[in-house]
């Protein structure tokens, strides 16, 4: 298995670019009507304090639109660097948005009656917010009521889609290869039909980054927009399971190990606090280098067991393992494969822990 280092390496690169090119592409609200949000649901986190738009910055960040009608148009503001999933009645496509304000056909030339289309951010929070500012169709829009599952995820690079879609190990970062839709946590929440809530940052650590700097993870795992600081607090998200993904870039550093075990375990006991009945998978894996995975691995199945001797009867260790290029996209970062491959085997264990059923396979 490659060290690390040939794996994220490039994360020095890539906070540079991030520093240069999108510190001043933070979106604010252009001027506008009160927004209308009949028939929409919002799943991740939104700043919802302006009432002419609605922000949102982290991966995986979706608007779900219900509608009776044959057409959907939604319009935007983004600062243009931001790529989403569009999925209409279950039928895929890939949306990039322009620079500024703009308005978007997402959906046309439908049989007339009942549609459902979502948009889901590909992209991840440092490519500056997107600001939704309202949609339109030739019908109207609809409210269903549905309670659904509710999946948290806390990672980095791996759960944001980091060149998920490159060719080889060899290529650059880009947002063009970044997607958190086709990441191992999204397909899982869509094998169940449930939502999931992802807070990933590339590079960011619990302990320390792979870069440096002051911030880590858990500085910004509280805000709606990832970016923002002066952002509202989020809500709170109730979750039914919670993924913890962390520690790659904690333990590039070897020294590293003996800091990051109380951190995690603050963690674990806030998260649990929080969440009295959610699932917490505490997962590893798998862009570390055998001698470094083993550490990392060994650190945080022995946080879950201290939990579980403690009384902590949900909660459970999970490895990812992959093996060779076939499952590497861009940096050594996990492929479409290498993700279903991670996704399958975190959906057996759901149905192992949870009873929950397939909706789809």
């Amino acid at each position: 298995m490659p060290r690390v280092a040939r794996a994220v390496r490039h994360f020095a690169v890539l906070s540079a670019f991030v520093l240069s090119s999108f510190a001043a592409l933070v979106a604010s609200s252009p001027p506008g009507h009160a927004l209308d949000t009949t028939g929409i649901r919002f799943i991740g986190r939104f700043d919802h304090s302006d009432p002419k738009g609605v922000r949102f910055g982290w991966p995986g960040s979706a608007i779900e639109f219900s509608f009776l009608g044959t057409t959907l148009s939604a319009e935007f503001f983004d600062a243009g660097s931001n790529s989403y999933v569009v999925d209409v009645d279950g039928v895929i496509s890939r949306l990039n948005l322009r620079e500024g304000q703009a308005t978007y056909v997402l959906a046309k030339g439908l049989p007339s009656g009942s549609h459902r289309v979502k948009i889901v951010r590909r992209t991840e929070g440092f490519f500056a917010p997107t600001t939704f500012l309202g949609a339109t169709t030739d019908g109207e829009f609809i409210t269903t009521a549905s309670e659904r599952k509710r999946i948290l995820v806390i990672g980095d690079a791996i759960a944001a889609g980091y060149g998920i879609e490159g060719k080889s190990v060899d290529c650059p970062f880009s947002a063009d290869t970044e997607n958190q839709y086709l990441t191992f946590p999204a397909v899982a929440a869509r094998s169940f039909d449930a939502d999931v809530t992802t807070l990933a940052w590339s590079g960011y650590g619990i302990v320390r980054n792979y870069s440096g700097g002051r911030e880590t993870l858990l500085s910004i795992m509280d805000r709606t927009i990832p970016n923002d600081p002066n952002a509202p607090r989020a809500a709170p998200e109730n979750p039914h399971v919670i993924i913890v993904h962390v520690g790659t870039s904690d333990f590039v550093d070897a020294s590293s190990g003996k800091a990051f075990r109380p951190v995690y375990d603050g963690l674990l006991k806030r998260l649990r606090a929080q969440n009295p009945d959610a699932m917490i998978y505490a997962a590893m894996g798998p862009m570390l280098s055998d001698e470094l995975l083993e550490d990392a691995s060994r650190t945080i199945e022995a946080a879950v067991q201290a939990r579980k001797a403690a009384g902590d009867a949900k909660i459970a260790f999970i490895q990812f393992l992959l093996p060779g290029r076939d499952h590497r996209g861009c940096h050594w970062h996990p492929n479409v494969e290498g993700h279903r491959r991670m996704a399958d085997i975190l959906i057996k264990k759901m149905e192992e822990n949870l009873s929950w059923k397939r909706v789809t396979q």
